[in-house]
């Protein structure tokens, strides 16, 4: 297989992710992140700093209930009230990237969404 057709496979399998977490949260944005370094702020959030902060988490699932009053410094494009950043693993345990999650409307996952 070609490198572009691996990229292509990898791209697909990423929407596919994003629109299953979308549904299964009922979460209108959904974005991966990939593990490469400083990102571009998704929807005005620089979520370089909240990607370290998730990955320290014990459970590695950092809930941000208000980007625009959170101490790290997002500004929000859009009137985010509600961000979630889930780092994702290799079975190693080394990090390839983040699925992050974003809400217009103040929410708190609940525990079987946590564990989806």
């Amino acid at each position: 297989m070609t490198q572009d057709r691996r990229d292509a496979a990898a791209a697909n399998a990423g929407e596919s992710l994003t629109r299953l977490a979308s549904a299964l949260l009922d979460m209108p944005h959904v974005r991966l992140l990939p593990d490469a370094g400083p990102s571009q702020p998704i929807l005005g959030i620089d979520v370089d700093p909240l990607m370290t902060a998730a990955k320290a988490m014990p459970d590695g699932l950092l809930e941000v209930q208000d980007p625009r009053q959170d101490e790290r410094g997002a500004q929000p494009s859009r009137p985010i009230r509600y961000c979630a950043i889930a780092p994702l693993k290799d079975r190693g345990g080394r990090t390839l990237g983040a699925l992050c999650l974003f809400d217009e409307r103040p929410r708190v996952l609940t525990p079987a969404q946590r564990d989806q």
